[in-house]
Formats: structure tokens, C-alpha cells, sequence
């Protein structure tokens, strides 16, 4: 989250308009969706009970106009004299025939039959044999006491996917199966019902108690098998993308199940395009809000960074214009306050170090003794801590430690390898303060070389090579590592640069200067300090440790000094 708000102001302001406008609306559209999803299901439910309830009543109307007309029929006098095991039936079983086909065509059936139970005989309307699947529907209906004679009863013959409708003829005295008229009624009469009624919204189906389909629409595919629906009266279901309501036909073993799914997809499928079209009209809003509060807010701070990003740092200028938001208007006082406060110390600090230089200049033409000068120095310094002036603090104290240094042991050539790296600190200090922000410098020394006794001042010169020679040509950043370690009783100090190194001639070059050391000295034109370095170590310890050197172009140069430890210290004579 830091990382956040320290990026830049345009990240900032589409970040806070992500949050408070973006997801938020988002968030808002996931919450209305999900409430119109339920709203659909809800219709889609309350259309589906409402289509399969009807068409259950207009099947059951039009069944009962059949019973009607065959209720009358069996009330006839003939119907009942023939039915009565006791009544002669000799004239009326031809009236029965003759009256049969009229009642077929009226109700509108394939055929129509008369069963007798007293005789166990079958009268059709049209023809002489019986079906099997009426004998079927008479033998299932034998054993059936729950329908009375002011009842009927739809059957289905499952092996010829026949329709019966059923007139149970009973003695209205004692409730005695007398007989039956059956209607075989043509299986269009289901799809008649059905499609007087049946609109757009999904499908109509017809099943049998045990799952076999009686009607279907036509070019209708499900993603599962009519059996996976629950054959419960009155029940809602839900599978796959179909809502499923189910209903059972009365006095029937039928069901109509009315399954809706292409209603659920176009509601479905409009409500996503206006979702979608709310998300880009919300995104769009919010890219147009961001553009404007950015040219609003950043216009004035690109212009306030510009003018800074081009200001001559040796020349600093306060700013005149006036911003009409206050908020850059602040940045900019802030600003001009630091400028004037820079321009004052660099003015302050001009003139301390001019004070100074004359100062040099007097102690050199008055030849000041050097404990003088020493002492000056250290209160040039204090002057400069107390006006709070701490980089010339921090440049003149090193002068004055350098200048001590070389005054220190006079008379002496040895230090302790912690004197020499302490010396060491002050120059890179000086030098630091010329080159702020290039150099770098490290230190890497094992704590029981700190007491080692080496040449006063055999490092510094390796040093002051890396500004004259190896870091002339190289951008970027300057560093400098200084390293000492013991092995094998030999103090080996290190310093490495990663300058602009040296080609392989130069390498052979230096090298060969460096083996002879007495005819370089004499001859050389370059590279001083290092054949000064190296004269004196071949002079104190012999020409096997002379001063060793790597390098490699465009990487860097490490110089190695090798120093005994058990060579004899001559006396120091210190001041």
C-alpha cells in the first residue's frame, strides 16, 4: 500500500476512481443481477405453473364433454334394462348397436365399446373384434372400485399408446359393476388440447405414470432423459437450465410436464446485454472523469516540474507565477523558501571558504610553523559547526587530519595498518566532496591486521591513481575497495576499482615497469605514485614483494601490497 501512494499523482487519481466509482458500480451490477436472476426464476416458474395448469384444465374440459355425451348414453333405459342381470335383453341389444356409432361420431372417437359384465360380452360401434388393449382397459378397470358412475376415467395402453375415456356403469343401488363404455379416442386429441393452448413460452409434455412420453413437441432436444423428472402432482423442479413443473391429469395416469428453458434464455440473454453495456458506460465514464481530473491537477505540477527539471543548479531561481490551485501555489512558495535558503548557505559557504584560502595563502607567505596552521584548521572547522555549516565542517577537519598526519611522525616512515586506513578516511572524505555522487568507497579488513606496522602513507598513492587514470573515462558510479588480510605470517592489502581497467599492453607494459623499479623511477613519465609505491617496497622488503597488480578493460585494476610481518621496524621519532 506505501508503494501505492508513492507513485505518481495520475496513478494515484485512477486508482481512487477504480475505487469509488469503478468497483462500486461493478459491485452494484453483481448485486442486481443476481436479484433480477431470481425475478426471472420467479417468472419463469409462475409462467410455467400457469401454461401447464391450463392446458390440464382445457385437456380435462374436453375430456369431460366426451363423458358427458357418454353419461347420457348410459343412462338410457335400453343401456340400463341391459345391464340388469334380470331384465330380458332380447330387443335391446339391437338398439344398443344401432345407437353405439351415433355416439362414436358424436364424441368424436375412433370407436366406441359397450361391455357387459353379467354377459362377459363386448358391443363395438364399428366392427367385430375387440382389441387386445380394450379387453386390457376393461380387466384393469374390473378391479378399480374408486370410480363411480358419475365419474370417468382417462387410460393410457402403454404398448399402443391408445387413449380411453371410461364410463363405469354401477347399480345405483348397491354400487354393483354392471359394465362400461369406452371411447378409443385417436392420440391427435392430446395434441388438439394441447396446441389450443400451448404459446412461446418452452414446452409441453405428455407422460404415462411410468415415464413413457404420450405427447411431444416437435425438434425439442433435452440435456437428460424424461425419467429424471419427478413425477410428483403439482411440483417444481429444476434441471439443468429448464425449469420443470408437473401436474397430474385428473382421473388419469397421465402427467403434463410443462419444461420452459428458451424463455429463461432470451430474459436471460437481455439482461446480460444490459449489464454489459452499463459496465461500459461506467468505464467510459470513468476514463473521461480521469482525463479530466488529470489535465485539471497535473497540468500545473508538470509545468512547476519542468521549470525545476531545467533550472541551472549553479544559477537557482525562485519561481514569479502565480497557480491558480492552491495546491501547486504551495508546492511553489515551498520551493522558493528552499531556493533562498540554498543561495544563503552556498553564499555562507563561498565566503568560508574563500576566508580560508586566504588564510593558506597568508600562512604560506608568512611561513607559518605547521602546528599553527594545524591549529588554525581545527578552528576554521569549529567556526564553520557552529553556523551549522557541517559539510565544510566535515572537509576542513579531514584537511586538518591529513595535514596533522603528515607532520605526525616526523622524522618516522612506519604507522600502524589502523593509522594509515584512519588517514586513509579523510582523503576519500576530500574526495567525496568532489565527487558526491560517483564515489563510493568500502573497507573490508580482519580485525588482527588493524596493529600490523606497515610504510606511512604506501596506500594513498594507489588511490589517488584511480582519480588520475582509471576513473578520467568512466560514467556512472565510482567505487573503491580496500581489503587486508594475514596468510602464511604476510599482511596483503588490497585495492580494487572498477575503473576503466587496462588492455593487454598496458598490462605487460606496467608490469615490466614495475619488475625493475630503479629504472623506472628514474625514467617514468607516468603512473608516479604507483613506481613510488613500488620503489619503496622493493627498497624495505626486496624485489619479491614488489607491487603486484590484475586488471581487465572496462571491468576495473586491484593493486596488492605484501608486507612481512616479521620484518624488522625501524625506530620512529614522533613530534
Amino acid at each position: 500500500m506505501r508503494r501505492i501512494f508513492k507513485s505518481k499523482l495520475s496513478t494515484k487519481i485512477t486508482i481512487f476512481i477504480f475505487i469509488f466509482i469503478v468497483l462500486p458500480t461493478v459491485m452494484i451490477t453483481v448485486y442486481l443481477t443476481k436479484v433480477y436472476q431470481k425475478l426471472i426464476k420467479e417468472d419463469i416458474e409462475r409462467a410455467t405453473q400457469q401454461q401447464v395448469e391450463t392446458i390440464e384444465d382445457n385437456i380435462g374440459n374436453n375430456f369431460n364433454i366426451v363423458f358427458q355425451k357418454m353419461n347420457s348414453f348410459g343412462n338410457r333405459p335400453a343401456v340400463t334394462r341391459l345391464m340388469n342381470e334380470n331384465y330380458s335383453r332380447s330387443g335391446t341389444i339391437q338398439e344398443i348397436k344401432i345407437s353405439l356409432p351415433e355416439l362414436c361420431v358424436d364424441t368424436g372417437a375412433i370407436n366406441l365399446y359397450l361391455y357387459i359384465n353379467s354377459l362377459n360380452s363386448y358391443y363395438a360401434a364399428f366392427g367385430s373384434i375387440i382389441p387386445d388393449e380394450v379387453k386390457r382397459a376393461v380387466e384393469g378397470m374390473k378391479e378399480d372400485q374408486s370410480i363411480n358412475s358419475n365419474d370417468f376415467k382417462i387410460v393410457m395402453d402403454t404398448e399402443t399408446h391408445t387413449i380411453f375415456c371410461i364410463k363405469v356403469i354401477r347399480d345405483y343401488r348397491t354400487m354393483i359393476f354392471r359394465g362400461l363404455i369406452i371411447a378409443r379416442l385417436p392420440s391427435s386429441e392430446l395434441t388438439k388440447y394441447i396446441e389450443k393452448i400451448h404459446n412461446t413460452y418452452g414446452d409441453i409434455y405428455v407422460v404415462t405414470e411410468g415415464g413413457s412420453i404420450v405427447y411431444a413437441p416437435l425438434k425439442r432436444e433435452l440435456t437428460y432423459q424424461i425419467e429424471d423428472i419427478e413425477l410428483k402432482n403439482e411440483s417444481m423442479q429444476l434441471l439443468g437450465e429448464d425449469s420443470v413443473y408437473v401436474k397430474s391429469l385428473k382421473n388419469s395416469d397421465l402427467y403434463v410436464v410443462g419444461i420452459n428453458k428458451r424463455f429463461t434464455a432470451s430474459r436471460l440473454r437481455l439482461h446480460f446485454q444490459r449489464i454489459f453495456m452499463l459496465i461500459i458506460v461506467s468505464v467510459a465514464f470513468s476514463l473521461v472523469l480521469s482525463l479530466v481530473l488529470i489535465k485539471l491537477i497535473l497540468n500545473p505540477l508538470n509545468e512547476l516540474t519542468e521549470y525545476i527539471r531545467n533550472t541551472d543548479p549553479d544559477n537557482l531561481r525562485t519561481i514569479s507565477k502565480k497557480y491558480q490551485d492552491e495546491e501547486t501555489q504551495v508546492l511553489a512558495n515551498a520551493y522558493n523558501e528552499l531556493v533562498t535558503k540554498v543561495n544563503e548557505n552556498i553564499d555562507k559557504k563561498y565566503k568560508a571558504e574563500l576566508a580560508l584560502k586566504q588564510a593558506q595563502i597568508n600562512s604560506l607567505q608568512y611561513q607559518i610553523n605547521p602546528h599553527f596552521v594545524n591549529n588554525t584548521l581545527q578552528l576554521i572547522g569549529a567556526m564553520a559547526a557552529d553556523r551549522d555549516m557541517f559539510d565544510l565542517y566535515e572537509i576542513v577537519l579531514a584537511f586538518s587530519r591529513i595535514f596533522y598526519y603528515s607532520i605526525k611522525f616526523k622524522g618516522g616512515s612506519y604507522v600502524t595498518l589502523e593509522d594509515e586506513l584512519e588517514f586513509l578516511d579523510n582523503y576519500i572524505t576530500l574526495q567525496q566532496a568532489r565527487y558526491p555522487d560517483n564515489l563510493k568507497f568500502e573497507k573490508v579488513i580482519q580485525q588482527e591486521c588493524q596493529d600490523i606496522v606497515v610504510p606511512k602513507i604506501i596506500i594513498q598513492p594507489l588511490i589517488e591513481n584511480c582519480f588520475s587514470h582509471a576513473f578520467v573515462k568512466k560514467d556512472g558510479e565510482w567505487w573503491i575497495k580496500v581489503g587486508a588480510r594475514i596468510r602464511n605470517r604476510i599482511l596483503t592489502i588490497s585495492v580494487s576499482d572498477n575503473g576503466t581497467g587496462m588492455g593487454a599492453d598496458q598490462i605487460k607494459r606496467l608490469d615490466a615497469e614495475l619488475a625493475d623499479p630503479d629504472k623506472t623511477l628514474k625514467t617514468g613519465t607516468s603512473h608516479i605514485g604507483i613506481r613510488n609505491v613500488n620503489a619503496r617496497l622493493c627498497l624495505l622488503y626486496g624485489i619479491a614483494y614488489r607491487l603486484r597488480f590484475t586488471s581487465k578493460e572496462e571491468e576495473g585494476t586491484t593493486f596488492y601490497i605484501q608486507i612481512p610481518i616479521d620484518s624488522e621496524v625501524p625506530g620512529q621519532e614522533e613530534e
